[in-house]
């Protein structure tokens, strides 16, 4: 075909020309891709289109010069009917176009605009391709009135139904652009979509007339509203979902929408109107529950979950609804149901009962590959709601995706199961069934790997929080004084015990940690306060040595020394910012400059800010 021979592409002068990073796409790579594009013919894939993507876009947006050269190329590819890779071909000529009109006129695309009018009946005829998949993909190519010239002699539906929204999207980008072509081309070209989607909203099939209410929401965001009926009973139609998939396909999709998918998305186009858009997720639940359609029940919960996180006041609406659904046959419904009612504590208390029902639930979501079973779910709910039925076991639970190394990836606002240390942390009433089950968990892990992995931070993090009630972790704790990775955090952890941990003093002075000031300060602070120090004097050494050099006088330690000694507070980079002194609550700043405290207090104050004013010169932790 003429423009497709290799000897055409050799023909051009590439080196007059940039690609979008040239200093690591050269030009050279352009004819390279279209000549391995013309060798191949029907064996040409979508990976021969790569390095074209890589070398005919600007960082930023834009195209580079070379983008116009290669045009002709491309079009002529992409109209090749043996050309193997003719769809990826059509959707790179959308890509380029769209990318040259967001850069917006005049500017450096000028040669792009220029060649893009020389071949505007080649790439025109691409909406009359004999393959339905080049011309749905060829949609975005086309100008307003090719569009609706094409609408009206297309007859496959799965070329339609897209034509149909990118019809309503066209004509309210074109309402939305003053600027763009004469006032009177502008209303026609709306009018005439306009009378299309009321024909397809008359007389159409039920999908192609959900898709017209889609492609009006462009126009007028109220129109689902009133289709809202029309949109119900198409949507829980059992005998119509299967048409969904055979013509919801988009230009640049690689598979049809499902008849969940486009559920999902009618939802979204009521969010304007929160309360209709909870409205009808519930008439979609009672549609679901009169069909026994799993599908639909998954959307509703989906849904419900998305007005929960946008609005709170949706609760009273969303814990009946999903409460309803926690004895479905379906595994995901029950999962989402429990993780929804999880989600309402308190509210969800009435439901209890319900949920220790279903704490040995192993079903999962194999749909949307949330984490975790349906037990699993149900066992954070009651330990939120303060149920003990959710204690056992709850451990082995949290840690079961580190531990068999099954963990999923997620989505952030999508459901999933709160970290280990958040949900145990605040259950220290209840330490004396779940430690044991946590030390278990370490040992077995440490035996398994030989070190200490993730759950010992989180053991470190738990007793921290618990305090005196995590005495017994003591003999696993203790040892970690010795590792400079963790001894910082064990010696916060001695701290928090409070005088169980007195008899570790002497080993907190023996801690193993990084040579720095800091560090070795808060060794001394810490095992002269978990050894008693409440009623003597911080020891001496360095911190006399500091105040000394401040202008205090060691004696005066005891006299300053209040009665109850926690750390001094620090700023991000680990130096002293401030004190408040325990008997008057009042805040004693540092001098920024380093220099001596404006008022007494405790002989720690005298730490000089100098003494970080370097990067390396704070607290530091072993990584």
């Amino acid at each position: 075909m003429a423009g497709t021979s290799v000897e055409a592409v050799d023909a051009v002068d590439w080196s007059r020309f940039r690609t979008g990073l040239p200093e690591h796409h050269p030009v050279k790579e352009v004819p390279r891709a279209l000549r391995r594009l013309v060798r191949q013919g029907p064996a040409a894939t979508d990976e021969d289109c790569h390095p074209l993507y890589s070398c005919l876009f600007a960082p930023g947006g834009g195209l580079p010069s070379a983008a116009a050269a290669a045009l002709p190329f491309l079009t002529a590819l992409a109209s090749d009917p043996a050309n193997g890779a003719r769809i990826t071909l059509v959707e790179l000529l959308g890509a380029l176009n769209a990318a040259a009109r967001e850069a917006g006129e005049p500017g450096p695309h000028g040669a792009w605009r220029e060649e893009w009018r020389r071949q505007g009946g080649t790439i025109t005829a691409l909406l009359a391709d004999p393959a339905p998949s080049v011309r749905r993909a060829a949609i975005p190519l086309a100008e307003d009135d090719a569009l609706l010239e094409r609408w009206h002699a297309e007859t496959d539906p799965a070329v339609r139904l897209p034509l149909l929204l990118a019809l309503g999207t066209r004509a309210a980008t074109t309402a939305g652009a003053p600027g763009t072509g004469s006032p009177g081309g502008r209303d026609r070209f709306a009018g005439a979509v306009e009378a299309v989607l009321s024909r397809v909203l008359r007389d159409d099939e039920p999908v192609m007339k959900a898709a017209a209410v889609i492609a009006r929401a462009s126009l007028d965001r109220d129109a689902p509203l009133r289709y809202a009926d029309l949109l119900l009973d198409v949507l829980a139609d059992p005998a119509v979902r299967p048409r969904f998939e055979q013509v919801w396909w988009l230009p640049d999709g690689e598979i049809p929408f499902t008849r969940d998918d486009v559920a999902a998305c009618v939802s979204g186009l009521l969010d304007h109107v929160p309360a209709a858009a909870l409205s009808f997720v519930t008439r979609l639940a009672e549609a679901a529950e009169r069909t026994e359609d799993d599908g639909l029940r998954r959307v509703v919960l989906d849904e419900a979950w998305r007005h929960l996180v946008l609005r709170r006041s949706a609760a009273p609406t969303v814990l009946p609804l999903a409460a309803r659904l926690l004895d479905c046959a379906d595994d995901c419904v029950r999962l989402k149901a429990a993780h929804l009612l999880a989600m309402l504590v308190p509210d969800s208390g009435p439901y209890a009962d319900r949920l220790a029902a279903l704490l040995d639930d192993p079903g999962t979501d194999d749909i949307s590959w949330i984490e975790g079973t349906v037990g699993d779910f149900a066992r954070w709910a009651l330990v939120r709601l303060g149920d003990p039925r959710g204690l056992p076991g709850l451990v082995e639970s949290l840690w079961a995706p580190y531990r068999e190394q099954y963990g999923c990836s997620w989505v952030a606002g999508d459901p999933r199961r709160p970290e280990m240390h958040d949900v145990l942390a605040p259950l220290r009433e209840h330490a004396d069934v779940l430690l044991p089950a946590l030390l278990e968990e370490v040992r077995q892990d440490h035996e398994r790997h030989g070190d200490h992995g993730q759950i010992m931070g989180t053991l470190l993090h738990v007793a921290e929080k618990w305090g005196p009630d995590a005495l017994p972790a003591l003999p696993v704790v203790l040892p970690l004084l010795k590792d400079a990775r963790y001894s910082l955090r064990v010696v916060d952890v001695l701290l928090a015990m409070g005088p169980g941990a007195a008899s570790t003093a002497p080993a907190v002075r023996e801690a193993v940690v990084l040579d720095h000031p800091g560090n070795h300060d808060k060794i001394a602070w810490a095992a002269w306060r978990i050894a008693g120090g409440v009623t003597t004097a911080p020891p001496c050494g360095a911190w006399a040595r500091r105040c000394t050099t401040s202008g205090r006088r060691p004696a005066d330690r005891s006299s300053s020394c209040p009665t109850s000694a926690p750390p001094p507070r620090r700023t991000p980079d680990g130096c002293v910012s401030s004190w408040r002194t325990p008997s008057t609550g009042r805040r004693r700043r540092r001098s920024p400059c380093g220099g001596s405290p404006a008022t007494r207090g405790p002989p720690w104050r005298c730490w000089r800010r100098s003494s970080c004013a370097s990067p390396a010169a704070t607290t530091a932790t072993a990584t």
